[in-house]
């Protein structure tokens, strides 16, 4: 458990001082997400304290990679990980 929180705080810091490049230099940040535990991982951290605090979410333009053939409420449906991590 200590080297999943270990990780996530490397990810989410990590895509923080991407995000902070990529708004400098072009006013927006664009990143591409898998469904699953990476994006359970990043989200984990970066939608907490004290990352929230540097994100601009009008900003950020994901793409999903991978999309599973379920409705978009399923369980198992990346856009529904993203919608729910990310987007409310």
């Amino acid at each position: 458990r200590d080297f999943l929180l270990v990780v996530s705080k490397a990810l989410a810091n990590f895509v923080t001082r991407c995000y902070l490049d990529a708004v400098e230099e072009r006013g927006r940040f664009t990143i591409s997400v898998t469904g699953g535990k990476a994006l359970d991982l990043l989200a984990r951290a970066i939608t907490k304290e004290p990352y929230l605090s540097f994100v601009d979410w009008r900003k950020w333009f994901v793409f999903i990679l991978e999309e599973r053939c379920v409705p978009l409420t399923s369980p198992c449906s990346s856009y529904r990980m993203v919608d729910e991590m990310f987007l409310r």
